[in-house]
C-alpha cells in the first residue's frame, strides 16, 4: 500500500468506522492536526453492511475528501486511505456469537488488522477520542517488545468494580491502542481473539478478547486514554461510557464529543470550542451533518 511505503517520520493512525460517525471522526482528526505538524498517515477501516442494516454505510468518497483536505492543509505529506474490511468481517464474524450484538460490527474490525497491509507500528483510536496535546507523545512510546500498549479500563479505579477486575488483571480499555503489528503477527494474537469472539457471547467482545489473549502488554499512563475528567497532563480525552452514582444507585451515562450542549452542560468541557467552530465551517463547505 502507498501509505505503508511512506513510513519514515509519518505517524500512522487507524480508525474503524462507517459514514454515520463523520462528526466524531472529523472532530477527532481536527484535534490530531491541531497539535501535531508532522505528517500523518490516516487509515480508515470501513465496511459496507447495508444488506444487514441500512445504517451501516461504508465511509464515503465525500468524507474521505474532507478528511484528506484537513490533513493536507496542515502538512502536505499527510495522506488518507480507506480500507474495505467487508469480506474479512463476513468470513470471520458473520453467524458468530457476537454477530448482531449490542455494539456496531465496526468495533470488531480492529481484530482483523493482521489480514491487511498495515504498517508495523500503528495507533488505533475510537472515533470518540479527542487530543489535547500532540499524538507524538503516544507515538514515541516504545512497544518494541510488546504486542500493544494500552491504558487500564476506568473500572479498575472504581471500588465497586474491583471484585470483578481482580479476576481480570489484563483488562484494558481498547479505545486507544499503540499496536506493534509485527509482534502481534508473531504471537498470533488476533486469530486467537477472532476465534474467541466467534464462539463466545461477550458484553465487550473486542476489548475482552484482547485483554484475555495478550501476552506482552505495555500499560500506558492514564493521560493517553482519559476516561473521566480532563487533567493537566491529559493527551487524549475518551468520551466513553461511565457510571454516575446517585447515592447507592449507579446509572450508565455517555456523552459524545459531537453533542456540544451535553459536553458543555453535563461535562463542563469547553476546550474544544475552537474545533467545534472549525467543524461548522467545514460542514457548510462540504454539506456535512450539523453538530448535535
Amino acid at each position: 500500500m502507498v501509505l505503508k511505503a511512506m513510513d519514515g517520520e509519518m505517524i500512522h493512525i487507524c480508525y474503524c468506522c462507517n459514514d454515520g460517525v463523520i462528526r466524531q471522526l472529523l472532530l477527532s482528526v481536527l484535534s490530531v492536526v491541531k497539535h501535531c505538524k508532522k505528517p500523518v498517515a490516516l487509515h480508515i477501516a470501513t465496511m459496507d453492511l447495508t444488506d444487514v442494516d441500512e445504517r451501516w454505510q461504508p465511509f464515503s468518497k465525500k468524507s474521505e475528501e474532507v478528511i484528506s483536505a484537513v490533513l493536507r492543509r496542515e502538512n502536505a505529506d499527510s495522506a488518507v486511505e480507506v480500507l474495505d474490511f467487508s469480506e474479512a468481517y463476513r468470513k470471520h464474524f458473520f453467524g458468530g456469537a457476537n454477530d448482531g450484538g449490542r455494539y456496531s460490527p465496526y468495533t470488531l474490525t480492529r481484530l482483523l488488522f493482521d489480514l491487511y497491509p498495515l504498517p508495523d507500528k500503528l495507533i488505533y483510536l475510537d472515533t470518540d477520542t479527542m487530543f489535547l496535546d500532540s499524538v507524538e507523545q503516544l507515538w514515541q512510546e516504545d512497544v518494541g517488545n510488546f504486542e500493544f500498549g494500552a491504558v487500564h479500563d476506568i473500572g479498575l479505579s472504581n471500588p465497586f468494580m474491583m471484585p470483578f477486575f481482580l479476576f481480570h488483571p489484563r483488562y484494558i480499555n481498547a479505545g486507544v491502542l499503540l499496536m506493534n503489528m509485527k509482534k502481534i503477527k508473531e504471537t498470533g494474537l488476533l486469530p486467537k481473539t477472532r476465534a474467541y469472539v466467534y464462539r463466545k457471547r461477550l458484553m465487550l467482545p473486542d476489548q475482552t478478547a484482547l485483554g484475555n489473549y495478550v501476552r506482552f502488554k505495555k500499560v500506558l499512563p492514564r493521560k493517553f486514554n482519559e476516561q473521566r475528567k480532563i487533567r493537566k497532563d491529559t493527551v487524549i480525552k475518551h468520551f466513553c461510557r461511565f457510571n454516575k452514582w446517585y447515592g447507592p444507585i449507579s446509572v450508565m451515562r455517555v456523552y459524545k464529543q459531537d453533542e456540544v450542549d451535553n459536553v458543555h452542560e453535563k461535562l463542563k468541557i469547553f476546550c474544544f470550542d475552537d474545533l467545534y467552530d472549525e467543524y461548522r465551517r467545514l460542514a457548510q463547505t462540504y454539506g456535512l451533518p450539523a453538530l448535535r
